[in-house]
């Protein structure tokens, strides 16, 4: 469930890396399987199991090993952007923002309170 009143405007600054929000995380087995069962196999590529624990960390890239600085699966598209995978993204995507204060700590310009008047500078 995302933040009352968030309307995502498509701008893409929370996924491009241009402000704080982290979406670089773990899902447990449980919610890997779920991601997998629709996910191709190019997206569970960027997904690596975690050593001792019931875990996998996702969005580290499968040749450098490391965390991208933005998402792998955001694409622009007639001048907005799109997350390729929606049908399957983790639920840190899924779930942004959980409240409003994430969305006023991101730092990443988010439009989506702009219609409530509050807008990020």
């Amino acid at each position: 469930m995302t933040a009352d009143g968030f309307i995502c405007k498509r701008c893409g600054r929370c996924c491009s890396g241009k402000g704080d929000f982290d979406f670089h995380g773990s899902v447990s087995t449980e919610e890997y399987k779920e991601i997998a069962e629709t996910a191709p196999k190019h997206v569970l590529r960027w997904f690596s199991k975690l050593p001792y624990i019931d875990a996998y960390d996702y969005f580290i890239s499968p040749r450098a090993g490391n965390e991208p600085t933005r998402c792998p699966w955001l694409k622009k598209k007639d001048g907005l952007y799109v997350c390729v995978i929606h049908h399957c993204k983790p639920p840190v995507c899924n779930n942004f923002p959980i409240d409003v204060d994430q969305v006023l700590t991101a730092s990443c310009k988010c439009r989506g309170l702009e219609h409530l008047g509050q807008v990020m500078k």
